[in-house]
């Protein structure tokens, strides 16, 4: 039982910095990062505008995106393993940006 808690630490880890890279160096979100970036320089405005800016700050700084990417792994993805009968399954997103993270890595070809 204890190596597979080290062992979904580990894994949830190593997906969470994988969320993480895609999230700030991946052209797939690249618009959407955009979008955040002026969001972040909006001054004043409504409490529509202060809530998105709120937000935009939140998702844009590497610190709180783990965090918060941390809190929805164990909640969505490691919790239901304690108390689901098919729990195991939620893993599989955690274990599959767990080894791509891994082969990144192993490769050598990590994205600046």
């Amino acid at each position: 039982m204890t190596s597979k808690l080290l062992l979904d630490i580990v894994m949830i880890a190593l997906a969470i910095n994988q969320v993480c890279d895609t999230w700030f160096n991946g052209t797939i979100f690249a618009g959407t990062r955009a979008y955040f970036e002026v969001w972040q320089d909006v001054e004043g405005g409504t409490r529509a505008d202060r809530v998105t800016r709120f937000f935009a700050n939140l998702s844009m700084c590497r610190f709180c995106l783990s965090h918060h990417v941390t809190l929805f792994f164990i909640v969505v993805c490691w919790l239901p393993t304690f108390l689901l009968p098919w729990g195991i399954f939620t893993m599989f997103p955690v274990y599959g940006l767990a080894a791509l993270r891994l082969s990144l890595l192993l490769s050598d070809v990590v994205p600046e």
